[in-house]
């Protein structure tokens, strides 16, 4: 199962492992740690270049590894009332990684779950790009045609 947050919330009730897309986690850590890349201190850059290593390689042990970095980065906060800075995000994305680290290696040990995306957001995708090929869909019908081959592939 991967998709929405609210994916997460269903699956941790129902108990279900929920496998967070490749992509989706590329993407938004990549863009954290560029902005964090720019941002931090120098005595911190090895530290973010070492988690993006670990998002690149996907380690068994990747949630240990994190954690150990978080505990590198252990300075003390301004205060509540503070803005975030730097480092306390560069802290917040190695807990986060660490702790949800199981999400985002399901498909190593369920063979039927995807690295990259789940059939839903394909079918999406792929219906985004045929109604703009096609300049939308006119009716329903037409609508239904285009993305059969889509949906019976995905299926």
């Amino acid at each position: 199962m991967c998709g929405l947050q609210s994916d997460r919330t269903v699956s941790d009730k129902l108990g279900v492992e929920h496998q967070v897309c490749q992509y989706h986690l590329r993407r938004w850590v990549g863009r954290t740690l560029h902005q964090l890349r720019e941002t931090v201190p120098k005595e911190w850059q090895q530290i973010v270049e070492e988690t993006q290593r670990l998002v690149q390689e996907l380690p068994d042990d990747g949630d240990r590894q994190l954690h150990e970095l978080w505990k590198k980065v252990a300075v003390p906060r301004q205060g509540r009332d503070q803005p975030h800075t730097p480092v306390d995000q560069l802290r917040s994305l190695l807990i986060r990684l660490s702790e949800n680290w199981h999400r985002y290696r399901v498909f190593d040990w369920q063979p039927d779950v995807p690295w990259t995306n789940n059939c839903s957001e394909q079918v999406i995708g792929l219906m985004k790009m045929r109604s703009r090929t096609v300049r939308g869909y006119k009716s329903w019908q037409g609508m239904q045609t285009g993305l059969m081959p889509t949906i019976v592939r995905n299926l």
